[in-house]
């Protein structure tokens, strides 16, 4: 039987508080909101979400950061010369919207 997000929360981080902790430390807070309300705010998010939060923070410290990302994206989209307005447009997008583009383009190439 499936385990349940918040089943899997407990087995894989020992707790919500724990998840919130470790994700508060590593995502990037927008604005001048301060840690505190950043850790409020996601007291408040469901555990699948926070769970899949998780999983895109391991992917991007595999990736080494959201730089070498955009590079990576760059690199398989623009061979020969740099486009820096492409990887300025690149720089708006979210991390998850990067990510999927990344995983898009290594399906596309395999």
């Amino acid at each position: 039987m499936k385990k349940t997000p918040l089943q899997q929360l407990k087995d894989t981080f020992g707790g919500k508080d724990a998840l919130i902790k470790e994700l508060a430390a590593k995502l990037d807070r927008g604005g001048d909101e301060s840690k505190g309300d950043f850790t409020d705010r996601l007291k408040k998010v469901s555990n699948a979400k926070l769970l899949r939060l998780a999983e895109r923070v391991k992917e991007l410290d595999v990736m080494g950061g959201r730089k070498p990302l955009i590079d990576a994206i760059h690199d398989a989209t623009h061979t020969g010369k740099p486009d820096n307005d492409f990887k300025k447009g690149l720089d708006k997008k979210t991390t998850g919207a990067l990510l999927d583009m990344h995983r898009a383009l290594k399906r596309k190439q395999a």
